[in-house]
């Protein structure tokens, strides 16, 4: 699968044959809408705004007005990050005497291209994971530390982080 995280995308026309001149794009078979435009072997289309599933169909035409076959090709919007983790472990405010605490949280859920990774903050430290939902801190120092946990899904797309924990 294919994921954009905008609705401005580029094509790439590949093994054209021929000297083309225009091209057309659309999000329609019929290419309702569509107007001939100065052919470029990389083209810029504009995708429907929401999130789903596109098809793109492209088509290229020569001087004497032959027109290729349809090509098309699925792409899928995604611009919303994944939801807010929900952390678990340690509790907001807790002690503990462990100087390396393992940190823990709901995984986040992300309907688009899926969860891939989690950045943890804490204090003013930044870790980046897989999309495992627990961590396991280097050594603190005695004393109060805060950490909140965000989500990115496959697209590039960072979720909210959750709220800070803490004193």
């Amino acid at each position: 699968t294919v994921y954009a995280q905008s609705v401005n995308i580029s094509l790439e026309a590949n093994s054209v044959t021929g000297s083309p001149t225009q091209m057309m794009s659309s999000e329609s078979s019929t290419f309702a809408g569509g107007s001939w435009i100065c052919y470029s072997s990389t083209g810029y289309f504009t995708l429907s705004a929401g999130d789903s599933l596109k098809t793109v169909y492209y088509k290229v035409r020569d001087a004497a007005q032959n027109v290729s076959a349809t090509v098309e090709g699925t792409i899928t919007l995604d611009t919303t990050g994944p939801s807010i983790p929900s952390l678990v472990t340690p509790a907001n405010a807790s002690t503990t005497n462990d100087a390396t605490p393992l940190l823990t949280w709901e995984a986040s859920t992300d309907s688009g291209s899926g969860v891939v990774s989690y950045e943890i903050t804490v204090d003013t430290a930044v870790a980046t994971q897989g999309a495992i939902a627990s961590y396991t801190t280097g050594t603190l120092a005695d004393g109060a530390h805060t950490w909140n946990v965000r989500a990115k899904d496959a697209t590039g797309n960072w979720g909210v982080p959750a709220a800070r924990l803490g004193p």
